[in-house]
């Protein structure tokens, strides 16, 4: 499975090298603050596709990339730290290409990369990060793309009325938006709070009190377990909906059964699902959450390097199978790939399809993939 998403010689064919030196992956990523476990989560996907690829035998065509170096600094979630990681990498390190995460800190260094011609992919989910800037991509899915999925689940679902309750973020207040654009209809009422917000009494009692057939959540780690626990707490059983920032261990337990029932968008397909398997069986804690973009990236960073023209690479990549099911580039320097729906269910997450089977008692769980603790 891994060797094939691993493996893109058909999408380069022409660029991989007898020999080639070794490659410089610099992170900036948060593995400090209430961001750290989504930053650990990409961490290990680079070290696994890192992996992959030491260990790939000399008949493989891109056995000649071995030796990916990784530098990694702390992002702390924060876009002053964000800069000054990038300007210390850009002092002492090579860094040939970057791989930055979340979209405050992707804005805040998108330029200074840019300005130094360094081949980057940033995690965001606004354009803004990558307009007019030759050297830099942006992974994961847009605001609109990532919300289009729960429009069509909730006119699926009849939920009418709908409350936002939005942590104060570039990022989430981009996917708060974007869901009230493509469904066309107001919410009843939008609720926002600064993302180091902890206590949600006062939010949970306004949402409650509009009796709304929906919540959608916007909220930053870990805040989503926090609103969630207080909102059933004063007895409130519709629909709680949201995107993949909820798809963290850490809420999944803070959270218990106020998570049950849960469901939200993100990019992947089954392919992904699988993925999780062997990432889970690498690191058995189960912080795997956002490896597929690190995987992903990693990979493409380092064909990319292995070319002639860098950015016209990445520029022509088409119908990549990776971590994220099939990826490719759209002219806007963004990538478009897969998106499912999913579920909290039984302590575990997983596709939304199978998490109503599996409520039934109707899905066998030792027959089908799933990323669940």
């Amino acid at each position: 499975m891994l060797r094939r998403l691993l493996f893109l010689s058909a999408i380069f064919p022409l660029f991989v090298p007898a020999c080639a030196a070794a490659r410089e992956l610099c992170l900036i990523v948060p593995l400090s603050g209430g961001q750290a476990p989504f930053g650990e989560s990409i961490r290990r996907g680079t070290i696994f596709a890192q992996e992959k690829l030491a260990s790939c035998e000399s008949s493989e065509p891109l056995c000649s990339l071995k030796g990916t170096i990784l530098t990694i600094e702390d992002s702390a979630g924060e876009p002053a730290r964000a800069i000054s990681a990038a300007q210390r990498l850009l002092r002492s390190r090579k860094c040939d290409a970057f791989i930055v995460f979340g979209s405050p800190a992707s804005l805040a260094v998108a330029g200074i990369l840019n300005r130094e011609k360094k081949l980057t992919i940033a995690m965001g989910s606004t354009d803004k990060i990558q307009e007019g800037k030759p050297f830099v991509f942006r992974s994961m899915a847009s605001s609109r793309d990532i919300t289009e999925p729960l429009v069509e689940e909730c006119r699926r679902l009849g939920i009418k009325t709908v409350v936002s309750v939005s942590s104060i973020h570039d990022g989430m207040l981009a996917n708060r938006d974007a869901f009230e654009s493509q469904r066309g209809t107001p919410y009843a009422r939008e609720l926002e709070v600064n993302p180091s917000e902890s206590d949600f009494r006062a939010i949970a009692a306004q949402a409650n009190a509009l009796k709304p057939d929906g919540i959608f959540m916007t909220l930053m780690p870990p805040q989503s377990s926090l609103f969630a626990k207080q909102v059933r707490a004063l007895g409130y059983r519709g629909s709680l909906f949201s995107t993949n920032q909820v798809e963290s261990f850490d809420e999944l337990r803070a959270a218990g059964s106020a998570f049950d029932g849960l469901w939200y968008s993100r990019e992947g397909g089954e392919d992904t699902q699988r993925f999780f398997d062997e990432m889970k069986a690498r690191f058995p804690d189960g912080n795997v959450s956002l490896a597929y973009l690190g995987f992903d990236a990693a990979n493409i960073l380092t064909l990319a390097l292995s070319a002639p023209d860098h950015v016209a690479a990445i520029e022509s990549l088409a119908n990549y199978r990776g971590a994220l099911g099939t990826i490719s580039t759209v002219p806007n320097h963004s990538f478009r790939s897969e998106r499912i729906l999913m579920e909290v269910r039984k302590g575990g997450f997983q596709l939304r399809e199978q998490a109503k089977a599996l409520q039934s008692g109707a899905w066998n769980p030792g027959k089908t993939s799933t990323n669940s603790q």
